[in-house]
């Protein structure tokens, strides 16, 4: 069965879920995660007056005839109304709502009166949006993660005055995990090749499979003196990424929104989920490189790292990047803006006759 299939009644679910919700919490704005179908069908049912959406991965078009289509099969399906409408409508219908009209397609992802984008514009193909959608950049919090007992080598690298080093942060993210895709190629790719970068290199890797990758680091280390290899469970990304000269990673929009917060060039791999479409965005922002794959090879790795590392335009444009996201008032500005939404339903502005923004 496909994916679209086994979630063929979510529709109806979310209804019967934010139904349960309102009853114990009367709110005057519901705020929905991607594709919020179940609070446009209340909204519809005149059970809710507004609904605003909030998304951590990329804004997706309508239409695959864009400049800059989706490059991940789950967003080409997202883009494809034809393919979701029928399963939309027959819900809809069982609710007592028509179909969904022509106008309101392109909302299909999104809040038609309040979409809240984490993300940049100059991230996002600089895509002309309707006024009601608002960049946020990286909703990370800003207070400082305290780590408790680090390792020692992370003390070292603290306290190191080396100005020549090159520190690489690697992780694989949540999802595809196998170190044996990424973690293990970039070990013997670095292996092979860190003379090439013109200082000592400290690979910092975040895995759950640490245990398992420390026997393949423990080979490395112990031959090659120049390459430093350090292997955690986990690593905040708050307290490594100031120190990065690149990030290597296949996770999904959040990490890398924050890579680039700090003005960290990346090398995005993976085709899982939109990972593909992540790291489309990184490319065109000329702020990294996309290897377009799941396995990366030895040679694809230490092109992009040569490239990152001799080339300081990908660290401009990462840190050009960064400089607008910290300026678009993450979580504060999401406040405002619904604050704004809800106020207009104090005072009873009318929604159910509502022009939906032209896309």
């Amino acid at each position: 069965m496909s994916p679209i299939h086994e979630k063929a009644d979510k529709l109806t679910a979310q209804v019967a879920d934010l139904r349960r919700a309102l009853a114990e919490f009367p709110a005057d704005c519901i705020l929905n995660d991607f594709a919020p179908q179940g609070a446009a069908a209340l909204h519809a049912l005149g059970e809710i007056p507004v609904y605003a959406s909030i998304t951590g991965t990329p804004l997706y078009t309508l239409s695959l005839a864009a400049s800059h289509p989706p490059a991940s099969a789950i967003g080409a399906l997202l883009c494809m109304p034809p393919m979701l409408l029928p399963l939309i409508n027959s819900q809809r219908a069982v609710l007592g709502l028509p179909p969904v009209k022509d106008e309101e397609l392109p909302w299909l992802h999104c809040s038609p009166f309040l979409h809240l984008q984490a993300s940049s514009p100059l991230l996002e193909f600089n895509q002309t949006v309707p006024d009601t959608v608002h960049f946020l950049g990286s909703l990370a919090g800003s207070t400082q993660t305290v780590w408790e007992d680090p390792p020692e080598w992370w003390t070292k690298i603290n306290q190191e005055k080396d100005t020549s080093r090159i520190i690489i942060g690697l992780t694989q993210g949540t999802l595809a995990t196998d170190p044996s895709t990424l973690i293990i190629p970039v070990l013997e790719a670095l292996k092979r090749s860190y003379g090439e970068f013109g200082g000592n290199v400290y690979l910092v890797v975040a895995t759950p499979y640490a245990e398992q990758v420390k026997s393949n680091a423990a080979s490395i280390s112990r031959n090659a003196d120049g390459l430093r290899v350090h292997i955690s469970a986990w690593v905040p990304y708050d307290l490594l990424l100031p120190y990065c000269n690149i990030l290597i990673t296949n996770g999904g929009y959040g990490g890398v929104m924050q890579a680039l917060e700090h003005g960290v060039p990346l090398i995005c791999v993976g085709t899982v989920a939109d990972h593909a479409d992540v790291g489309a965005r990184v490319a065109w922002a000329k702020a990294g490189f996309n290897l377009q794959t799941d396995k990366p090879s030895e040679e694809q790795i230490r092109e992009a790292v040569a490239k990152a590392l001799s080339d300081g335009s990908y660290k401009e444009n990462a840190i050009r990047l960064g400089k607008q996201l910290k300026s678009l008032g993450g979580a504060h500005k999401a406040a405002d803006e619904l604050e704004k939404l809800t106020a207009q339903v104090w005072n009873s502005v009318a929604y159910a006759d509502i022009s939906l923004p032209v896309v």
